[in-house]
């Protein structure tokens, strides 16, 4: 009998402790389960309000309401004394942030309860949303790559995103190094994602990528976005903004993005890697294209520009040349070198008429020339000299086709014109008066005609009376008169110095330039025997008692150059 008690009183113990342990552990609740009840009996909620039946006392005064049966387990959930909260009475077992998160808007956990708000709550997603999202390209990322992302792959209910937020995305990335980038997507009905996170390395190029000039300033564009120039300077057209000229080469500091400079006679035009646009300098034409003619020391976008991949840069005025093969000019326009009916000037950018499929332009001073991509070469503009191959004189403000054709790339002077041929010689036409086209016994050329003493010219620069030409060794020639009243200069194309793996040229208005392998900018002038190194500009610490010397580092070594063989 006591074993019979004993045995009774024993498992009456190891009952109470199961239902002990089952009470500490709580019901395991699907959170989908608990959503689409939650989902059902809100919009039963809903229209049990608008029949007007007063308070909700109980869940299943909802029945009625109910756009769909489901086996409902009433007594898991309340409904609160202000009506606005479905309350799941235990969640000490269910992962409250997951459905909070789900949900949104004001619904909230507390004392182990979940309260699911009936108000204006976002609608509950069929589909949890998944942000994914791939990086383009997939790998080689410097400093000057454009970068694109799509996140089409991303997962939402019916596919439709309304809003994406990102983190630390960039269609460029300036500095080198790790970048971490998020995304997030908002599906139509309102819900977030978790973050989707990728990470790509940036490393930064090395080395100059080429040199461009105004009238009397110098741009040097280096691999990793950056620029350094020396120059005038009074209108800011070093993009320093300053009026501050420059005897030695000085970092730019207006320009990190640079894929191309040029300059006019007192503005400069840029083009970013990211496809736009930015000048400074003189704007007394509109050659700044802002819209305006006040001058600008500081650089400023031309809006409306996009997707262009190379500018050019006459002497009042702009040219850029898009993606899609159209050209857009702004600036001074006497000559009709915008090629748009004549007036004065244009202050804001506008597409040439009559030409696409353009695969490179050249502003002159006061013409321009534009290749397309069948070889054929065309022009507009002042025609004084002949200077748009025409055969015939008289300014043209339509672009027309040229006498020229075969061609890979152009060049447009002061008065006259070069083009590259596929076989890599010059051919030239317009002013020859200080043989500007390396051509005897000929004051201009109305016909394009072949120089003879050069061949696999890659690129030809001139700002003046003369050109400067690299071949595709690296060797530079040059020809054409520099400076002066002597007839001391060369008549026809002569090789400068012994250079060899020059990887651009160009030139001012009386000086030569070449940038080599190294990043050194050799310069010469009507000497062109005498060739000197460009130095950088670098700030000295002085003592205080050499007052000259002092003087010298505030205002910059003056003219000092280093000479070069």
């Amino acid at each position: 009998m006591n074993f019979l008690i004993g045995g009774v009183g024993l498992t009456a113990v190891i009952a109470a402790v199961a239902i002990y342990k089952m009470a500490g552990q709580g019901e395991k609740i699907d959170i989908d389960e608990v959503i689409n009840d939650f989902r059902v009996l809100r919009t039963a909620f809903s229209q049990f309000k608008k029949d007007g039946k007063g308070l909700c006392e109980d869940l299943k005064s909802l029945i009625p309401y109910m756009p769909e049966k489901r086996n409902i387990k009433w007594e898991r959930y309340a409904i609160s004394i202000d009506q606005k909260y479905m309350i799941v009475k235990d969640a000490k077992s269910m992962p409250a942030e997951q459905i909070l998160k789900r949900l949104g808007s004001t619904s909230f956990a507390k004392n182990n309860k979940l309260f699911l708000s009936f108000g204006s709550v976002t609608t509950i997603s069929k589909i949890e949303p998944v942000a994914k999202f791939r990086i383009i390209p997939s790998e080689g990322f410097t400093t000057i790559t454009r970068i694109e992302f799509d996140y089409s792959g991303s997962v939402t209910e019916d596919d439709e995103i309304s809003d994406v937020k990102w983190e630390n995305m960039q269609n460029r990335y300036a500095e080198h190094g790790i970048k971490k980038i998020r995304l997030k997507v908002q599906d139509k009905n309102g819900n977030w994602s978790e973050w989707a996170e990728e990470q790509i390395v940036v490393k930064e190029l090395k080395g100059v990528k080429s040199i461009n000039s105004g009238h009397d300033s110098v741009y040097i564009v280096h691999n990793n976005g950056k620029a350094d120039g020396f120059g005038r300077n009074e209108f800011g057209q070093l993009a320093m903004g300053n009026t501050v000229p420059l005897a030695r080469r000085k970092t730019l500091n207006l320009v990190d993005n640079a894929e191309q400079i040029d300059g006019g006679e007192f503005h400069t035009v840029i083009l970013t890697y990211d496809r736009k646009v930015l000048t400074c300098g003189r704007n007394n034409f509109g050659q700044l294209g802002q819209g305006d003619r006040t001058d600008a020391v500081s650089t400023k976008q031309i809006w409306g520009l996009e997707n262009i991949k190379h500018i050019s840069a006459g002497d009042n005025f702009g040219a850029a040349l898009s993606t899609s093969g159209h050209v857009y000019t702004w600036g001074n326009n006497e000559y009709g070198q915008l090629g748009i009916e004549p007036s004065y000037f244009k202050e804001l950018p506008t597409k040439v008429e009559g030409i696409e499929n353009i695969k490179a332009i050249s502003c002159g001073s006061t013409h321009m020339l534009a290749l397309g991509y069948d070889g054929i070469v065309y022009s507009w503009g002042d025609n004084r000299n002949g200077q748009l191959g025409l055969g015939f004189k008289g300014k043209n403000h339509e672009p027309v086709v040229t006498t020229i054709a075969g061609i890979k790339g152009i060049c447009a002077g002061r008065g006259f014109s070069l083009a590259i041929t596929e076989a890599g010689k010059v051919k030239g036409w317009g002013m020859n008066s200080k043989n500007q086209l390396g051509i005897l016994g000929e004051s201009e050329l109305l016909f394009a005609e072949t120089i003879l003493d050069v061949k696999a010219i890659v690129e030809l620069k001139s700002k003046g009376n003369f050109v400067v030409a690299l071949d595709d060794i690296g060797q530079v020639y040059t020809w054409g008169h520099y400076s002066g009243v002597d007839d001391d200069y060369p008549m026809k194309p002569v090789r400068i110095g012994e250079f060899k793996y020059i990887k651009s040229v160009s030139a001012t208005t009386d000086a030569g330039y070449a940038i080599d392998d190294k990043g050194d900018v050799l310069r010469w002038g009507r000497n062109i025997n005498k060739i000197e190194n460009v130095l950088f500009f670098e700030e000295e610490t002085v003592p205080e008692k050499n007052g000259a010397d002092k003087k010298e580092a505030k205002n910059g070594p003056a003219q000092k150059k280093e000479a070069r063989a």
